[in-house]
């Protein structure tokens, strides 16, 4: 498997290709899907392979999540908070894909009380 190549096909065509995506000033929060079509994702599971699509994605998730960490510092916006979720099981269901997003939430509401709850921030 060619990485660049793959790259090319599936992450280059995502927005969060331009990692300044994460810092758009968002109103709520914000759930960005690593892969939001489904013909690139038909493109990971020929690449990788079905049963590996989950752990690829779940990795690259990870990674995402370090590599916007460090750039949130360099940006002086340490407070957004990011987290990595999984909020459609369906697609698991139909395609056999665990799907990860990454989940943002906006700066003012990262380090204080929203609404009856806390937000924990690690």
């Amino acid at each position: 498997m060619n990485l660049t190549k793959l790259f090319r096909k599936i992450i280059s065509k995502e927005p969060y290709n331009d990692l300044s995506v994460f810092f758009s000033e968002f109103e709520s929060f914000e759930e960005i899907p690593l892969v939001s079509r489904d013909h690139r994702l038909k493109i990971l599971k020929k690449s990788v392979g079905s049963d590996k699509s989950s752990e690829f994605l779940i990795s690259l998730a990870f990674f995402l999540i370090g590599s916007i960490r460090a750039l949130s510092a360099t940006e002086d916006r340490e407070d957004i908070f990011f987290a990595v979720s999984f909020p459609d099981f369906d697609l698991f269901a139909e395609q056999g894909v665990l799907m990860p997003h990454i989940f943002v939430y906006p700066e003012a509401g990262s380090t204080g009380v929203k609404g009856d709850g806390y937000l924990l921030k690690l």
